[in-house]
């Protein structure tokens, strides 16, 4: 909108226009039906164009070979177009004197149009175009410009600029002095002129070629004109060798023309220019000649060759470098990260607490622990370092070590956090804090001591699923010197504890939202029946799972009370007469319904019992019929538990094996019965008093 308002704003009588006895030869050229004769007639209304006529017909460029001395005979021998693009070319040369705008260097211009004529003109010879159009539209596509200096004198000191820059540098110049571009102009003048529509096509048209209807005579001659553009630049552009690449592409891809070939026409542009300049009147100086431009951008290309090959050795040799470095540094990270694995407790099933760590990178600022005290006493830590990398990474090895090392002295979680406290306080980068919960877990009775300073909140699971939230109740290690952590007093009787760091739930799945405590808690329960190390496995497999990248470490650690509560369903005593075995089974019957188990599975646990039972009568009581047996039977949430405890001389364990079935004869496979029924089977130390003690335990979810 804003290049239409300045065309606009270029008024009419303000651009030149040529002579009028040449404006109405032009016109009388475009007609069909109009004779020589008339021609001439309005030719000799000028007598100036008339003699200006004969005198570029007889110059060299035109090579008539004979002196044409009347403007009949030269119309005669021109014909009407020729005549018509004669006129034309002198009514540029003299539509604005030389001295019409203040300070421009119209001589200049005139070369730099007049290369691009002669370049239109001999690309119009080697692609059988029509010469002398070629030659004065490329004379004329640029005019628009010497009229915008024309209408805006006050920028002429600026055509030096121009003159340097390329075609497409040059429009954007033109949009950024003058907001409107010289082919618009170009395209007014020629409509006002009345030249013919494919000239004023062309022209308006020959830096926007594609906007033409294709294979349109004006569609070729815009083509040729914006080749035209690139040619003459080659001689003036500053940077002569991406000119002459750039020229080379132009005219490959608009006339499929080798580099070769556009080089034999850039190498006559010299000549031609001075021959044309000759036959208009014009004064130019010598003209440059291309092979000398050729050579010195082929020497400019070697340079360039010469600091590319440099740059790229001394780039070769830096990414060489880099790569040895990063794969140096690659190593150091792994070894460090291997360090910080082995500062992990390593896993022990016989522990009622386990952990697992997901790092985010190859070094991680989370951390967990756990170690045995003397007593019997259990102390455990959870923390997440703030920041990323080796910083937060040696800062967690720092708080562990102080953890491991002083909380085998001190049996308090508060003295030990509060003494890890002001210690990271005193010596740790400002700004950084860890946040951490410290416990000491007592399995014999279930207690559990805790401090949770900073920490997302741990989550205790009660019986029937009773979920309580273990929230901080001091702040993270690092940030007050001299803070006091509270202890928490805990039950963890048949509960169980689970702590997390905060790329857990802060973690997004493969949908891209966060996990949340919600979801954390659904996992949770989808997890409940497994053991406690796939439980946790289960929650990261979450993440693990997901293409979406790790933002944060991810850190969890359960402490589970795996005392069993056992309730006592049967104590039967009886003595060691078969007869008694009866008795003994309709107990035990009886007692394993009422806990409900089927009628198939009670007949192979009294089964098993009565094998077992029957066994200590033959074998540790030799049939004497005055041994004491008892029979204890238990239950828990996991396990139904049977108890054989008898008074006789103590057997050797190992000689307790089943007999080869293939062994066909009686007797000597009851061992083998109570295996095949039970899922654990052992004998205990001897009690006081006692001789032998059989445990066999029977696996709830194993009973169907």
């Amino acid at each position: 909108m804003q290049v239409q308002k300045n065309i606009r704003a270029i008024k009419p009588s303000e651009l030149p226009s040529p002579p009028q006895a040449a404006m109405q030869l032009m016109r009388a050229c475009a007609k069909t039906d109009i004779n020589n004769q008339e021609l001439a007639r309005l030719a000799r209304a000028d007598p100036v164009l008339t003699a200006e006529l004969l005198r570029v017909v007889n110059s060299p460029f035109f090579g008539m070979g004979r002196e044409i001395s009347n403007i009949a005979n030269a119309i005669t021998v021109l014909g009407q177009r020729a005549l018509r693009n004669l006129v034309l070319c002198i009514s540029v040369r003299d539509a604005l004197r030389p001295d019409a705008i203040d300070g421009f260097d119209s001589t200049s211009f005139w070369e730099d149009d007049l290369r691009r004529a002669t370049a239109a003109r001999m690309l119009a010879e080697s692609i059988h175009m029509d010469p002398d159009d070629c030659f004065t539209a490329g004379l004329l596509q640029d005019f628009g410009l010497l009229v915008m200096f024309y209408v805006r004198p006050e920028v002429s000191a600026c055509w030096h600029d121009y003159v340097k820059a390329d075609p497409e540098e040059r429009y954007e110049l033109e949009m950024e002095q003058f907001g409107v571009t010289h082919d618009q102009v170009s395209l007014m003048l020629a409509r006002g002129w009345s030249l013919p529509e494919d000239f004023t096509l062309a022209i308006g048209y020959h830096h926007r070629c594609a906007e033409l209807e294709e294979k349109s005579r004006a569609h070729s001659l815009c083509r040729v004109l914006y080749c035209a553009d690139w040619m003459a630049a080659v001689f003036s552009a500053q940077d002569p060798s991406r000119t002459l690449q750039r020229c080379r592409e132009v005219m490959l891809q608009q006339f499929d023309l080798a580099p070769q070939a556009t080089e034999a026409l850039l190498t006559q542009i010299p000549f031609q220019v001075e021959s044309a300049a000759s036959s208009l009147g014009l004064h130019l100086q010598d003209q440059p000649d291309f092979n000398l431009i050729l050579r010195e951008t082929n020497v400019r290309l070697a340079e360039e060759n010469l600091s590319y090959q440099e740059l790229t050795w001394r780039l070769e040799k830096t990414l060489k470098e880099r790569d040895e470095l990063a794969a140096e540094l690659n190593r150091e990270l792994e070894l460090a990260g291997e360090i910080q694995r082995s500062l992990l407790p390593a896993t022990n099933e016989n522990l009622p607490i386990c952990g697992i760590n997901m790092p985010a990178q190859e070094l991680s600022g989370d951390f967990y622990d756990y170690f045995v005290l003397d007593n019997g006493m259990i102390y455990f830590n959870i923390g997440d370092v703030s920041g990323k990398g080796v910083t937060a990474a040696l800062l967690m090895a720092k708080t562990c070590s102080l953890f491991r090392c002083l909380g085998k002295q001190i049996h308090d979680p508060g003295k030990l956090m509060h003494i890890i406290n002001a210690e990271i306080c005193e010596t740790s980068i400002r700004g950084m804090f860890v946040a951490m919960v410290a416990g000491l877990f007592e399995p014999k009775t279930a207690k559990l001591w805790l401090v949770n300073a900073g920490n997302p909140p741990g989550l205790l699971f009660g019986p029937n699923h009773k979920l309580t939230r273990i929230d901080a109740n001091a702040p993270p290690l690092g940030v007050v010197p001299d803070q006091e952590f509270p202890v928490m007093e805990l039950d963890m009787r048949a509960s169980h504890l689970l702590l997390f760091s905060d790329g857990v739930t802060e973690g997004s799945l493969e949908a891209g939202e966060m996990l949340g405590i919600q979801g954390l808690l659904k996992l949770i329960a989808e997890n409940r029946n497994s053991p406690p190390r796939k439980r946790m496995q289960g929650i990261v497999s979450q993440f693990r799972n997901t293409t979406i990248p790790r933002r944060d470490d991810i850190t969890l650690l359960l402490v589970e009370d795996t005392t069993p509560n056992n309730e006592t369903l049967v104590e039967y005593h009886f003595v060691s007469k078969p007869v008694h075995l009866q008795y003994m089974r309709k107990v035990l019957r009886t007692a394993l319904k009422k806990i409900g188990c089927t009628e198939d599975v009670t007949d192979r646990l009294v089964l098993a019992v009565n094998e077992a039972s029957m066994n200590i009568i033959q074998h540790a009581y030799a049939g004497k019929e005055d041994g004491r047996i008892i029979l204890q039977v238990e239950q828990n949430p996991r396990e139904i538990i049977f108890r054989l405890t008898d008074f006789a001389k103590p057997i050797d364990c190992t000689c307790v094996k089943s007999r080869d079935l293939d062994d066909i004869r009686p007797g000597g496979l009851g061992v083998h019965i109570i295996q095949e029924v039970m899922d654990d089977t052992q004998f205990l130390e001897h009690c006081e008093n006692a001789g032998n003690v059989l445990v066999m335990k029977k696996n709830f979810n194993m009973l169907n």
